[in-house]
Formats: C-alpha cells, structure tokens, sequence
C-alpha cells in the first residue's frame, strides 16, 4: 500500500542520483520538499567522490550543480525534464537545469557541520533551519547513522530514513532486493536480463544508478518505463516505443511468458542503503556473501554483516530469502532468524535450492543448464549465476530462457576484462575490485602465473586475509596508493616476499611488466579515492596505460 505525502513537509539531505530521485517523487506526491546538498560530506570522501558513490553504484553527489536558493517552501507545478516529458503533474513546475528559482523546493549547496551543536543545521543562505519544522528526514546513502541529523531527529521526534526506504514506501508491485559484498550489480543485471527476455519488463535500479524513489513516479501511475540493457547497466530509457519493449540484447522469446500484472523491480541495494531501512520488503532477497568491506563507515565486521541481513528483516513467510552455503560466514548468521522461505546456492556441494555438481546446474533437484553453457569466466561468476537461475526459477522462467540469457551476458565494465596482450602478458582490468573478497575473486580467475597490482584508499582493514588466501598462481605483488604501507606489513607479517611498490598506475604497471608473471591483473583490494575519482576513471587509465604499451608509444 502506498503511503500518502501529500503535503508534509520533507528535508532531504545529501543531494545526488538518490537525492534528486527522492526529490522528484516526493514533488509527484505532493510533499514540500527542501534539500541540502552537504559539501562537507563530499569533501570528506562520503559523498560525491565517497564510499557511498561510483564504489557503491550510486553516485550519490556526483556531478553536483549548483541551483539557484529560494526564500520559502512552496508548492508548485511540476515539470520532469529528465525524463523528458511536458505534461504537468499536481504539483508540478519544476525546472532542474533552469535559471529561474524552485518553487517547490530550495536547495543550500554549501557547507554544514557534520556536528551540530543544537537543534538546527545552520547555513550560510539562512540563519538555522529548524529539525523540527520537518514532518520527514529522507538522507542520502553517504550520510551514516552516526551522522548528527540522526541524533537531532531523534530528538524532536522527526522520522528519517534513507532513499530507499522512501522508494519502499512509494512502491506497491513485486521487489527482488540483490545485496552482498560483492557480485551484487551482476546478479542484479544477470537478473533483470532474463526477466526481460521472458517478457517480463523488469524495471533495474537502486544501487546500480537509478533511484529506487524516482522509478516509482512512473512505475504506480502506469507511465513507459523501459530499461535500456545495452549500456551495460540499468537505466532508465526514453524510449517513447512504449512499456515492455525489448532492447536490442533481447529476443523474441519473451512472448513465452504472458505478463499479467505491473513489472517486477529488481534493486541492488549497499549496505550504506540497508542500514536505513525500516519498512523495504522484497519478495525475493538474496545475499551473495559477506566479507569485511565498509569498516571506515561501519566500524567492524559485525555492524557490517548486520547492515546486509537487514535486507531479510521485514520479509514473511509468503517471501524468499536465498542465501549463498559457501561465502556467508557461520557466526554470522548466529542468532538470525528470518521470518521468509530460505534456499541456498553453492557451487561446492548439493543444497536446498540451486548447486552446481558434476558440472550441471540444478534448481531443486531439477537440471537447468550445463555450466560450459555459462558465458561468464571464474568460479565466482558460477556462485552469481546461481542467484539468478534460482530468482528466475521462482519467477516461472523456463530452462531454455535462462540458459540463452548466462550464453551471452557480458560482464561490466572494469571487471576482470581482459585488456589485450604485449610481450607475451596477457593484462586484465578489475578496477572493480575494491575489497579483498573481490580481489581474491579475480586472482582465483587467472589461468598461470600472476603479477597482481593491489592498493588504494584504506577502507580501514588489514591485509592479512588476502595473503593468507592467495592463489599459488599469485607470484607477484605490486602496491600504491594510500594503503601501500598496509599492503607491506601484511605481506611480511604472512611470508610473501616478492612485492615491490611504485607510486602511480602507470610505474605499478611497468613493475608488473617486468616481472616473469604470464598475467597482470589490476584488483586493487580498495577503492580508488586517493588517487582517482572513482574506480571507473583508475580503469580507464589502466587500460590507457595498457594500450599505450601495445601501441609502442
């Protein structure tokens, strides 16, 4: 049941992808809405240029402009340029990208302390804004539960939750939820790929880039919504074609499944996004695993591990919960009693729900598909096609659909992309690999002798893990970055001797180079932030690097 905000009065904090997109449906809704983008955060590395931005999918400040400030709140009408239409809405006239001043809503684009001594967020266009004037609080993933807001809202008695949880509230159809350290955004797009050959027109979004909030706007007033897959991640698309068509990576099968009721949503959701939530419950969750990422956000592996359970908290026994046998450690799962279904996925023995074995792939019991079917390289791009054979099956999706769908889907950017060739070394690209289960991942993927390029912003762990785990094919290390002095003691302290450093991309690279590895594979193990904008722009450079030296430049 969708929740009513027509006129209540709403702060949104933290002002990006999910701020805008929480912005939109709010106005759709009828809520007077003010936003303050908080400069501050992005400067400390939370925001825009944050762990919850292109690290964690949303980009939650990114390419932040500025807007003009207005006196007041008011309400208005509503014009959505974004996504590209002229019709007004109740509330609707807004222009985001124009001159004129917002009538709907204001934004503060400067500076506010992240400790706030009394009752009110000050700011440079006004004396104090007061918590109390709000009937609601929406932040953005970047702001923690430790941030200030939440104490003051606390105090007042003002409710405050995240963006997703906004969009949980406006939503009222079929949600599959994806979260887990890693291989999140692949079984997501893996996901709603093979929804969408089967006709389904799922709607793709969350933590893969398009708000959770915003896709609501259409979604419950049965506008065109349509998801472009050919960009390698889920948008939204501005085809005027109309809902349900297919995009070009889609085929004609989909007419096998009749589609009778709204499309179902898929979201990948962060553990920034997770800690938040209060009343979001999918009908299928899944955790692909859980490792230690986010302990500078987080401050231990526990209130880590906790964050992504979340995910399961509101489910009911009508729900699904599937769960990986393999990459979920036991004492974590101590004392968690979810409420819904639970199946499991494992690519190492028989279990409830869908296993690998003798090199099939079965669904409770039942054979799906043969795992050289499987375009996907690595073990652990095995375990995420099991989520999402086992999502599918649940959804009625025939074998046949599934096994087309893991027979051509491609691989994101940045992750364990093979590069090219020079001098007989073969270089790979997984700039996406930005904690230590990832980078493990990719190393285990590497057929030969390996020159593995580590080291980036220190997320706040040691490395101990990851030398402990290495492969044998790991022969050699190269660190940078932020996090080089870590990556060192961890190798000394575990008996790993050949590790050099360098102090850029382009050195670890030619020290990489020179090695008698078969392979360089950049999995740096952190994010990027000390030394780029995000893990994407260190994969460009990378790859950049790489071609400059196939070319000979």
């Amino acid at each position: 049941m969708r929740e009513s905000f027509l006129g209540r009065k709403v702060l949104i904090y933290g002002y990006g992808i999910s701020g805008k997109g929480a912005r939109s449906a709010l106005l759709a809704s009828g809520a007077e809405v003010m936003v303050i983008a908080d400069d501050e955060i992005r400067g400390q590395g939370l925001g825009g240029r944050g762990q919850a931005d292109k690290e964690q999918g949303v980009r939650d400040n990114a390419n932040h402009k500025e807007e003009p400030v207005g006196a007041s709140i008011y309400r208005a009408q509503r014009h959505d340029e974004k996504i590209g239409r002229d019709e007004s809405r109740p509330y609707g006239h807004l222009s985001l990208n124009s001159s004129e001043i917002p009538h709907s809503s204001f934004i503060i684009p400067h500076s506010i302390p992240s400790k706030i001594p009394h009752s009110s967020l000050r700011t440079p266009h006004l004396q104090s804004i007061s918590v109390a004037d709000f009937d609601l609080i929406v932040t953005s993933p970047s702001i923690p539960l430790s941030h200030e807001i939440y104490r003051l809202a606390k105090i007042h008695g003002v409710e405050i939750y995240g963006e997703a949880e906004l969009g949980a509230r406006l939503f009222d159809g079929y949600l599959i939820g994806v979260t887990g350290t890693n291989g999140k955004t692949t079984v997501t797009r893996l996901i709603g790929e093979i929804l969408n050959r089967a006709g389904m027109q799922p709607i793709v979004c969350g933590n893969i880039g398009v708000s959770f909030a915003e896709i609501t706007i259409d979604y419950t007033r049965g506008r065109e919504i349509t998801i472009d897959y050919t960009r390698g991640r889920g948008t939204l698309c501005n085809s005027t074609r109309g809902r349900g068509t297919l995009c070009n990576s889609c085929i004609a099968s989909a007419s096998e499944i009749t589609q009778s009721s709204p499309p179902p949503c898929v979201i990948e959701l962060s553990s920034f996004q997770l800690e938040s939530i209060v009343t979001l419950k999918p009908d299928i969750a899944l955790i692909t695993n859980i490792t230690p990422d986010h302990l500078d956000r987080h401050g231990d592996f526990k209130s880590y591990a906790a964050a992504k359970l979340n995910i399961a908290k509101s489910q009911t026994a009508d729900d699904t919960l599937i769960l990986s046998a393999d990459d979920i450690p036991v004492d974590i799962l101590e004392g968690f009693c979810p409420a819904s279904k639970v199946l499991y996925t494992s690519v190492r023995c028989r279990v409830h729900g869908c296993y690998l074995s003798d090199g099939i792939i079965y669904y409770l019991g039942e054979s799906v598909l043969k795992r050289s079917q499987i375009r996907l390289q690595g073990e652990h791009n095995v375990a995420n096609c099991l989520f999402a054979v086992c999502a599918a099956k649940l959804r009625g999706v025939p074998n046949h659909i599934i096994a087309e769908t893991l027979a051509e889907f491609e691989p994101d950017a940045h992750r364990l992309k093979f590069v090219g060739n020079f001098g007989g070394k073969n270089y790979y690209n997984d700039s996406k690999g930005t904690n230590i289960g990832a980078s493990l991942a990719a190393a285990r993927a590497m057929d030969g002798a390996t020159a593995l390029i580590l080291g980036g912003k220190d997320k706040g762990y040691e490395f101990d893990e990851l030398f402990e785990q290495l492969p044998a094919t790991v022969t050699h290390i190269v660190a940078l970055g932020e996090t080089t002095g870590k990556i060192c003691s961890a190798a000394r302290r575990t008996g790993f001797g050949n590790i050099q450093t360098a102090p850029s991309l382009e050195d670890a690279v030619k020290v990489a180079s020179a090695t008698s590895a078969q392979n360089v594979l950049l999995s740096p193990a952190c994010s990027s932030f000390d030394m780029f904008s995000d893990y994407e722009e260190r994969g460009r450079v990378f790859e950049e690097i790489v071609n400059q030296l196939i070319s000979g430049m």
